[in-house]
């Protein structure tokens, strides 16, 4: 099941009270300055004038390692020394002329100078701070920030000393150096096979412990699998080619051959390898359901034949007659499992009728079979997880893997006497007891020897046969198995650097843009796990650098990690850092990444320089920066006071550079001032509820800063399910007017901006285009004054809703039960935002925005008078300086065209009671200034005073938020204060993107045909009118920049574009979406360094971190989650190949013993490029669509079945339904179909006798016509010919790929069973509906649809969740099958049929019997489970798959790669947790198995006991529509009583 944690961490970790409702972390790192030690005396503040940039000086500070070299001559030693001392003065001017350099680039003109005080000289203190003051006429910040905080400060990051490559001797290696990691071994006369680096290996078992050189000999870039060893040949399967397919190696110095040519997706496993043939596993391709079958490839002939069981995926024969096969294999990472696809041993003899279970006995696992001899007798051997419940000899418990043997089965002692059970098994070995806990994972047997070597984690093991004779005889209770000391010699391919080149539409998590010091843009990027800082060129070419000197490209650089580095941590998203304060050249920006020195990979929050002069502080493990939250120190789970894991896309940091916010996996939402300018920063957490009790879950919510950093809007769900929106005030970001100080976040209310009847999201803080229009006018008239500017502030909180909600299904009459179908159409609303007074009243709400015309007569109150007085006051003083010269004359037109302009638009009643009181307050202000400054005018040079702004003025600013008095009532109000705007037409809108910053026009995207931007640019102020401009390009990703100045747009073609939010900018876009030549990123000819053994390490902690923080349960099913951690941690150093951490993270993740736990995913190498369509369809064998066997007699493949299915489609869900064999395609043609019994003899004039296989001539065909020349035998005039020559005919068609081919023989598996049910209920006297559902997703409710409909009138129902692979749609399929029929029409010739039956249309009123197995699973358990539940039908068939926790699939690592972690429970009252599915699996009301031998043969035993079941319940409960009424109404008119 998909949807749209937590244990105990280091003992490092703090753990604070949890009962806490705010949790706060204490920043030692950045601990304040005693407010003390800044008082001089008379309670002013002072700050020293130290000009000593700290920061840059450590960089410049010399380090230098000296060694003393071991030379034998003391004369060689003499000349080393006075080498070295010269290379240490050249180092020293180079050094201080670099420091000097930086020191300098400061403007000395410039009215911000920085200081920078050292509180502390010990940097490895844990209260270090440096703080930097910014200080102007006005005012002075303490900028209190140092990322070297714990770093030593004698450290150069430019001047360590070179480290030569390092010669271990063999005395000197570890043990272990050279293992590897081995896996799957195979055993034959002492000579052993195993896999390592993916690839082939051999040995020789020696006689003593020596050590063991092993020897390879396979080179593949994909992998190798399940060798098996025999003789002197080696069978195995392998991606050469990037397909799997079997390959046979002789040792001989034959070349390897290739014996498959598989059209179907791929072979499985290979089970066994003897003189004359292998034994594998691949997809069946058969009319059956998608089952892996048993094939035996034939040297003598090369011809393949298919073992006759439906079901097998490993497997050996004992001899010539019997077969011990495993039947199923799970596909959930689970240790302990004991649900209905637990693997379990068979046997089937030739001729038997069945196969025959022998592990009934235990319902857990029991797989991988062997044979040994000991003691003259022969036992199977095989592994299994078992153990007696308390010695018990009957009843079983799941716990570690281990080898198991039991005499071998004959085919008597199972077919013969029934009643005879099979001997109890013996446990060989006790791995997890010798092993710190861990499973045997393979095991192979020595036919000749008899000696067993095992796997457990990444290394063999060896039992003797002797010591196997002793334990199976229980001469002793145990046996240790001894390591093999096997050395691989390789040069380890797979743990060099890897450079990755980079694709933006794969690899960008993250992105900000900034402007840089020296004038230019640079665009903030976090590419698969790394952050980079990429220049912005102006125009891309295709040019290459000359070298002429001229025109230098721009540069591109690495922040973190270093090139020596990459790997070890993984960056998660990276946030630019408004510096407003600041004029130099530093940025700044907020990293989100795992703490390389922790070992469970913990989040950390750094603040990271990115500014081109920067040094990449994270080159070096030994002088890492401090992060300020989080990490090694900080770090663990959020139950133990740490930061969990935070969801990397929530990280979010205000405009102004001042606060930040996220979400962790626990739902909390964080705020916090950033360590810049708050000497004790500590994080919040918000209320889990807002104002009106509607839950605010951060796991699933989304937000925004307002650009002060006051107001934090956050959409969350509402406890209704429909998303809402809430805005927290965080409280003032300043103290008071005469204080320096910047404030800590102190949360105050959390107000429901939108109602809970609908959906609100995507919002955005912006302006109307009447606060546009003001901000021009006021900033004009203060500059012409010399008055302070207005606030600019956000006005309106922009949003998306679903509010209009509309249906295009008008009624439920019709076809297919109409119900009503709502249209993802959504408005743009905006929400005015009120300043909290004035003129000392609280206004409650907003009026007049589009007020005008016909009803301006109504509107003269006190505000408007008021400020028409102040407007005549500022147009006489305008008129006293007119007398003035020219340049005043000038000065005072513009301002009383400016004031006019207000005027008029007053008188047009276009401005909001709260625009015109705030406005006549400004203007007051502007007014008696500029009146005094008129009566001073005394002559021609009076020129107005230049503007001062105030330094805190650089800060965005925001206004407090009137949300009117805390209640229900009163707080819903302020949210229905919100209008639509409505000349923005309703659209798919998925996103605002943002509002220019110049002329207000507001960017969404819609997702409409495609994804395209859509701008809304309002019309010249007054006019309400809005103009939308489509842009139509196909996006990949966006964003909007920290500052809100930029935006940026990934394309589909890999660039990334960025633009200036501004008209001029989107104007840009307009002319340049087409070539996205100009403003790119310059992403050409990069590369990521990445260093694998690194990163395997991490990705296993990232795991282990991610399933603690993410599975539903946070005790971790009382697992001791750390010594897990413990346990297999020791692994990853061993894995030569990301595929090997996968069995790592398997290993891992299996002891949570849940289900949904998957492993897959990440950058494996293959021959071919998974993304390059050509090369794989070039490699990939096109499928004829039929079933063929190789038959020597007629030269060629004879056709043993093609698929027919339903005949009344060609395409279901747009996909071909018909083989390209069949009649129902070629007769489009103008060709005949073929049939069973024809031979194909040739294809495209080439003969398919010669090739080992039929599809090697079929490769690069899917899609293109084949000629194949064919032997008509069955379909043609000839056919009942006896001549046993016959002429040969042409035919043309086009293969399909392999996956079309399984769906075509799956849909003719449903075709054939729907009808062979319907012929069963009509012999049985009744009708039946059948439906078939291969799992739970969209296109499983179209078939739903097309079975349902047309038969929902039946006695009965067979609903087909065999094989259900799961997904999230079992609601639907309830609610259609719990609609009840309570009503019924009839006409005048009886009941009506046809066009109306009953209410509800559409509602089934027949019995309803559900068919499942072993192999339903997830949401197929969850519909199965909610019939029964509901009392709506009852199971026929074998308990289901056991996954009852449901998934989201979002602990994605580094590489794309995924331990999936379950992560939402279920429960009910009936059965509890997991709904009883949980690691056990749905148990039907009627046991029903399919043998594999009869299911083989096409005989449905589940299928034949539904009829018997619902022939059965009809008997007793006849299901008959109810007569009507013997007589109708009677309304004629009755005979008065007259009076006489």
């Amino acid at each position: 099941m998909s949807l749209p944690t937590i244990a105990q961490a280091s003992s490092r970790s703090t753990s604070p009270s949890s009962s806490d409702r705010i949790a706060t972390r204490d920043l030692q790192e950045y601990n304040s300055v005693d407010d003390d030690d800044d008082d001089d005396g008379d309670g002013s503040s002072s700050h020293e004038a130290v000009y000593v940039d700290a920061r840059r000086k450590r960089r410049t500070r010399k380090h230098y390692s000296m060694r003393r070299p071991s030379f034998c001559n003391t004369c060689c030693f003499t000349i080393y020394v006075i080498s070295m001392l010269l290379t240490l003065l050249v180092g020293l001017s180079v050094v201080y002329i670099f420091r000097d350099s930086i020191m300098t680039r400061l403007d000395p003109k410039s009215s911000l100078s920085t200081t920078t005080v050292i509180h502390s000289t010990s940097a490895a203190a844990s209260s270090s701070i440096v703080t930097t003051t910014t200080t102007n006429a006005k005012r002075s910040y303490t900028i209190y920030y140092d990322p070297f905080v714990g770093v030593a400060t004698d450290w150069n990051p430019y001047n360590d000393p070179p480290q030569p490559p390092q010669i271990v001797t063999a005395a000197q290696q570890q043990p272990d150096e050279k293992r590897g990691y081995m896996q799957q071994p195979s055993l034959y006369n002492n000579s052993l096979v195993f896999l390592s680096e993916g690839d082939l290996y051999m040995t020789t078992l020696p006689s003593s412990s020596s050590s063991m050189p092993a020897m390879r000999l396979t080179t593949t870039i994909g992998n190798v699998q399940s060798p098996k060893l025999f003789k002197d040949k080696i069978a195995f399967s392998a991606t050469y080619t990037g397909r799997r397919d079997v390959y046979l190696m002789h040792l001989s110095n034959v070349a390897t051959k290739r014996l498959t040519y598989t059209s179907t997706t791929g072979i499985r496993n290979v089970a066994q390898l003897n003189d004359d043939s292998i034994l594998f596993a691949a997809p069946s391709q058969k009319v059956s359901l998608p089952d892996v079958r048993l094939y035996r490839q034939h040297f003598s002939n090369n011809s393949i034949s298919e073992v006759p069981l439906a079901q097998a995926i490993d497997g050996i024969a004992l001899d010539e007659n019997c077969l011990v096969f495993v039947r199923f294999k799970q596909s959930s990472r689970t240790a302990r499992y004991v649900g209905g696809t637990a693997e379990n041993l068979w046997m089937y003899c030739n001729n038997e009728e069945l196969a025959v279970l022998l592990t009934a006995d235990y319902n857990g696992t029991s797989k991988a079979p062997s044979v040994g001899n000991y003691g003259g007798q022969a036992y199977l051997l095989f592994l299994s997880d078992r153990s007696p419940v308390d010695g018990s000899d009957i009843e079983w418990r799941a716990t570690s893997m281990t080898l198991w043997a039991m005499p071998l089965p004959t085919k008597a002692s199972v077919y013969g006497d029934k009643t005879a059970s099979l001997p109890r098994p013996v446990q060989i070995t006790h791995v997890s007891c010798q092993y710190n806990g861990m499973a045997l994972q393979e095991y192979a047997v020595d036919p000749v020897t008899n000696n067993v070597v095992l796997r457990v984690g990444a290394d063999l093991h060896l039992l003797t046969s002797k010591q196997m004779e002793r334990r199976i005889q229980n001469k002793v209770s145990t046996v240790h198995a001894q390591k093999l000391a096997i050395q691989i010699y390789s040069d380890f391919h797979e743990l060099q650097e890897r450079q990755i080149m980079v694709d933006p539409t794969m690899h960008l998590t993250a992105g900000d843009v900034f402007d840089t010091a020296h004038g230019s843009k640079s665009f903030l990027a976090t590419l698969r796990g790394q952050t980079w800082v990429l220049p912005v060129v102006d125009k891309v070419s295709d040019k290459m650098y000359q070298g002429s000197g001229q025109n230098l490209p721009p540069r591109r650089y690495q922040v973190v990690p270093g090139a020596m580095t990459g790997g070890m941590m993984r960056v998660l998203t990276s946030r630019n850092v408004p510096l407003l304060l600041e004029d130099g050249p530093r940025r700044l920006s907020v990293v989100l990444a795992t703490d390389p020195l922790s070992p469970t990979a913990e989040h950390a929050f750094y603040l990271v320089e990115t500014q081109a002069d920067g040094a990449n502080v994270f080159g070096d493990l030994k002088h890492l920066p401090e992060p300020f939250l989080g990490g090694k120190q900080r770090g663990g789970s959020t139950r133990d006071g740490g930061l969990g894991s935070v969801k990397a896309e929530s990280v979010t940091v205000s405009p102004c550079g001042r606060r930040m916010a996220w979400a962790d996996t626990d739902g909390r939402i964080l705020v916090m001032s950033l360590p810049l300018y708050i000497p004790n920063a500590t994080y919040t957490e918000l209320n889990s509820e807002n104002e009106l009790g509607e839950p605010m879950d951060g796991s699933l919510a989304t937000f925004t800063w307002s650009p002060g950093g006051r107001y934090l809007a956050v959409e969350h769900q509402a406890r209704n399910q429909f998303s809402v929106i809430t805005i927290v005030d965080c409280g003032e970001t300043h103290k008071a007017e005469d204080d320096a100080r910047i404030n800590d976040i102190v949360v105050g209310r959390h107000v429901q901006a939108t109602p809970n009847r609908f959906n609100s999201y995507k919002m955005f803080w912006g302006k109307s285009s009447l606060d546009y229009y003001l901000k021009d006018k006021l900033e004009l008239v203060s500059m012409l004054t010399g008055s302070p500017p207005p606030d600019d502030v956000a006005t309106t909180l922009y949003f998306l809703t679903d509010r209009d909600v509309t249906t295009d299904v008008g009624s439920p009459w019709g076809s297919r039960a109409p119900m009503p179908h709502f249209m993802t159409r959504r408005s743009l609303w905006a929400l005015p935002l009120l300043p909290e007074a004035v003129d000392g009243e609280i206004l409650e709400s907003v009026r007049g925005r589009f007020a005008g015309g016909g009803g301006l007569e109504l509107f003269v109150d006190d505000s408007s008078i008021a400020l028409k007085k102040v407007m005549e006051e500022i147009d006489e003083a305008a008129e006293a300086m007119a007398v003035s010269g020219d340049e005043t004359r000038r000065t005072a037109r513009l301002l009383r065209e400016g004031t006019g302009d207000l005027a008029r638009h007053l008188r047009s009643r276009k401005l909001q009671t709260h625009e015109a009181g705030s406005l006549t307050r400004f203007l007051r202000r502007v007014a008696k200034s500029l009146s005094s400054k008129a009566s001073s005018i005394s002559g021609e040079n009076v020129t107005l005073p230049s503007l001062d702004v105030a330094l805190d003025s650089k800060f965005p600013k925001d206004m407090a938020i009137s949300f009117g008095v805390a209640g229900s009532q009163s707080g819903i109000n302020f949210a229905r204060a919100a209008y639509r705007m409505t000349q923005v037409p309703k659209g798919k809108y998925i996103s605002i993107v943002s509002q220019t910053r110049d002329d207000g026009t507001l960017v969404l995207v819609e997702a409409d045909n495609g994804i395209s931007l859509q701008l809304f640019s309002p019309s010249a102020f007054p006019s309400d009118d809005i103009d939308q401009t489509p842009i139509y390009a196909p996006l990949d990703n966006f964003g909007i920049s920290t500052c809100r100045n930029y935006v940026w747009i990934v394309f589909m073609n890999s660039k990334t574009k960025i633009i200036e939010n501004t008209i001029s900018g989107w104007s840009g876009l307009l002319g340049d979406v087409a070539e996205l030549s100009i403003n790119i990123a310059d992403t050409s000819q990069m590369g990521l360094s990445v260093l694998p053994p690194v990163e395997h390490q991490h990705m296993f902690n990232d795991a282990w971190r991610m399933l603690r923080d993410y599975f539903y349960d946070y005790k971790m099913h009382s697992t001791d989650w750390l010594a897990i951690h413990e346990r297999y941690s020791g692994l990853v150093g061993r894995c030569t190949k990301r595929e090997e951490v996968d069995d790592v993270l398997a290993q891992m993740a299996s002891e949570l013993s849940a289900l949904h736990v998957f492993v897959y995913g990440g950058e494996y190498n293959s021959p071919i490029d998974e993304n390059d369509q050509d090369s794989q369809v070039m490699v990939t064998p096109g499928s004829l669509g039929a079933s063929m066997v190789r038959d020597p007699h007629w030269k060629g493949y004879r056709i043993v079945e093609i698929p027919f299915q339903d005949p009344d489609f060609n395409l279901v869900d747009d996909y071909a339904v018909y083989s390209p064999l069949s009649d129902q395609t070629l007769r489009m043609t103008g060709q005949d179909g073929l049939k069973a019994g024809d031979v194909i003899v040739a294809i495209n004039g080439e003969s398919v006798m010669p090739v080992p296989d039929i599809h090697k001539l079929l490769r690069g065909t899917i899609g293109r016509s084949v000629r194949l020349e064919v032997l008509r035998l069955e379909s043609g005039k000839l056919s009942n010919s006896s001549s046993t020559e016959m002429p040969t005919t042409s035919l043309i068609t086009s293969p399909i790929s392999p996956t079309d081919a399984s769906n075509l023989f799956y849909n003719a598996w449903e075709w054939r069973t729907r009808e062979t049910a319907k012929s069963m209920a009509a012999k049985a006297g009744f009708t039946v509906a059948y439906i078939h559902m291969r799992s739970m997703l969209a296109d499983d409710e179209n078939a739903f649809a097309r079975g349902f409909f047309g038969d929902y009138d039946a006695q009965a129902l067979i609903l087909d969740v065999r094989h259900n692979n799961g997904g999230n749609i079992d609601s639907w399929i309830l609610t259609m099958l719990q609609r009840r029929a309570w009503m019924y029409w009839q006409g005048r010739t009886g009941m009506r049929r046809g066009d109306a039956d009953w209410d509800a249309q559409f509602a089934f009123r027949g019995h309803i019997v559900v068919l499942i197995d072993e192999l339903t699973a997830s949401d197929g358990e969850g519909v199965s489970r909610g019939i029964s539940e509901l009392g709506l039908g009852r199971l026929i068939g074998t308990r289901t798959w056991g996954g009852g926790i449901w998934l989201q699939s979002d602990n994605i690592l580094v590489d794309g790669g995924i331990a999936t972690a379950p992560e939402i429970g279920t429960f009910n009252n009936n059965f509890g947790w997991g709904l009883g599915i949980e690691q056990h699996g749905v148990v039907p009301d009627i046991v029903v198995d399919n043998n594999p031998r009869t299911a083989f043969d096409g005989v449905d035993t589940q299928l034949s006991a539904a009829i018997q079941e619902l022939k059965r319940w009809l008997k007793e409960e006849p299901v008959v529509i109810p007569n009507p009424p013997k007589t109708s109404m009677d309304m004629s008119v009755q005979e008065e009583n007259c009076p006489a």
